[in-house]
């Protein structure tokens, strides 16, 4: 990937975990950003192939955990393997939330979402999201984005 302005916008790393019919799965995101404060809403952008987007377009639900500054491999491994060929909960270290989501255990912070809307791109899904429920660590450093540690 060659670098561009695009490569130096200032993004978060991120696991979008689901859950529906019995499977669940995370998979890393730097695509998300906040939409709304009142109710708090969350935008993330998502593949329209990805295992997850399927998961969240079946449950109309899904989760946020922030990735600490100490978490990159798990941030890396999480990204670099589909969830329908490798159970990625078996990978990563996990709590549930209070809607029975999945979280990153250890995570700066994590919110549970309830999808409010879905808006389909050329390549994407956009799904906003109402936060449900939310816990954070202010003692836990969130991971930044840099395209060249997930992208040759």
């Amino acid at each position: 990937m060659q670098e561009s302005a695009l490569d130096k916008l200032s993004l978060g790393v991120y696991a979008i975990g689901a859950k529906a019919g019995g499977r669940e799965n995370f998979m890393t995101a730097a695509w998300l950003t906040q939409a709304e404060s009142e109710p708090v809403c969350l935008l993330v952008s998502l593949s329209r192939g990805h295992y997850t987007t399927e998961l969240i377009d079946e449950s109309g639900m899904f989760s946020v955990s922030v990735f600490s500054d100490e978490q990159f491999e798990d941030a890396h491994a999480c990204g670099f393997v589909s969830g329908r060929e490798k159970d990625k909960l078996a990978l990563i270290p996990h709590i549930y939330g209070k809607k029975g989501l999945p979280l990153v255990e250890g995570a700066a912070a994590h919110f549970e979402c309830e999808v409010i809307a879905r808006h389909e791109l050329e390549e994407s899904v956009l799904f906003t999201g109402k936060v449900v429920s939310s816990a954070f660590d202010k003692d836990i450093n969130p991971l930044t984005y840099n395209s060249h540690d997930f992208f040759d």
